[in-house]
């Protein structure tokens, strides 16, 4: 009788834990990506720093594979969201626009990240280039790179906010 008790009990672990999706093959489809934005800001008139202000956005984020195949700017929020700039002082990503438009295995769309170091906002945009493979509605992998990327912002000296340009590039890779 205590056997019989002791497989009934097992029974009913394992239908909670295939219930819960603790023991299904794919509970929530991680994609580890890694993402890299660099390049730098300059001021009006060629003032400032030498080669301009550099920034490094980025880092390496696990994205639910369901919200990257069904792309929008939910799949952008989810990479780029969690990043910082690692040249300035780790200034979390602040704001993530744009579209991510998934079809035919590719990846196409744009991008605005925006984040602030010492209390001036920057950010870095382009168009989106890339392939994505996706599996019962699942992405399992994703790459992409900036196109016509620019950077900008603006910077308090003191006197005012001067409006900054720049340039820059920047790639989405799964480890997948």
């Amino acid at each position: 009788m205590a056997r019989w008790a002791l497989v009934a009990l097992a029974i009913l672990v394992v239908v909670g834990l295939v219930g819960t999706g603790m023991l299904s093959a794919n509970p929530k489809a991680g994609v580890s990506v890694t993402v890299s934005m660099k390049g730098a800001h300059s001021s009006p008139g060629g003032y400032g720093a030498k080669g301009g202000y550099p920034f490094d956005v980025g880092g390496t984020v696990d994205v639910d594979g369901a919200v990257l195949a069904k792309g929008g700017n939910e799949a952008l929020k989810a990479i780029f969201n969690s990043c910082k700039d690692r040249k300035n002082s780790n200034a979390p990503v602040t704001a993530v626009e744009g579209d991510l438009k998934v079809a035919d295995g590719k990846v196409t769309g744009n991008v605005k990240v925006t984040w602030n170091y010492q209390g001036n906002p920057l950010w870095c945009s382009g168009d989106i280039e890339g392939t994505i493979t996706v599996s019962g509605g699942t992405a399992t992998a994703i790459s992409f790179e900036g196109k016509n990327v620019k950077a900008g912002g603006s910077w308090n000296w003191g006197g005012g906010a001067a409006n900054l340009g720049g340039k820059g590039a920047f790639s989405v890779k799964s480890g997948n």
